[in-house]
């Protein structure tokens, strides 16, 4: 799973830029090529990647890192993705970190 990870935050961190090179492109491309191969063959053998970005937080599937607070979401819905999580025939191989909603402190001084 490390090299997938390694490959994610690779593209995860390249800025966008509309002036790329040609060689440039074909790195990209290639790396995006390398990630969707290397994660096929991880199904090939039953391993699935955990979908976590707005599912409801599961202590049997997601580890809790920290929380955000906000308004947009009820309680315990997972925000962020620090890691992605694997799953090999239903059972667990690693769970994905997250961050999780939580509604911001009620303003005692607002009445």
């Amino acid at each position: 799973m490390s090299p997938s990870d390694n490959l994610s935050r690779a593209l995860d961190n390249i800025p966008d830029e509309e002036n790329r090179t040609e060689p440039i492109k074909n790195l990209i491309d290639g790396l995006k090529m390398v990630q969707k191969e290397f994660i096929a063959i991880l199904e090939k053998h039953g391993v699935k990647k955990i979908e976590a970005i707005d599912k409801k937080f599961d202590h049997n599937f997601h580890q809790a890192m920290f929380e955000v607070e906000t308004k947009d979401k009820e309680e315990g819905i997972i925000v962020q993705e620090i890691q992605t999580g694997y799953t090999m025939r239903d059972r667990l191989l690693r769970a994905t970190m997250v961050g999780v909603s939580k509604k911001p402190p009620k303003d005692k001084n607002k009445a």
